[in-house]
């Protein structure tokens, strides 16, 4: 994965070298992204603009989590 953004509702990751879509994942409950995504190990976390933070699979854009923070968005 080399991009990520936040496209209607979709988190969609995108080649760095060739701009083509890697994966996109659906969001429900988010209402924008509130941060830029950051990587560690294999997982991409990213703010959702509700004061949770949801995790993904970098490689397949699966979901793996979702964090609750309370005052974050």
């Amino acid at each position: 994965m080399g991009l990520c953004g936040w496209h209607r509702g979709k988190l969609v990751a995108l080649d760095a070298e060739i701009g083509t879509k890697k994966w996109d994942a659906s969001v429900t409950g988010g209402f924008f992204v509130s941060s830029s995504p950051a990587v560690v190990d294999g997982t991409l976390y990213i703010g959702d603009g509700t004061e949770d933070v949801l995790s993904f699979n970098a490689i397949t854009g699966a979901k793996t989590r979702t964090l609750f923070y309370p005052n974050f968005g």
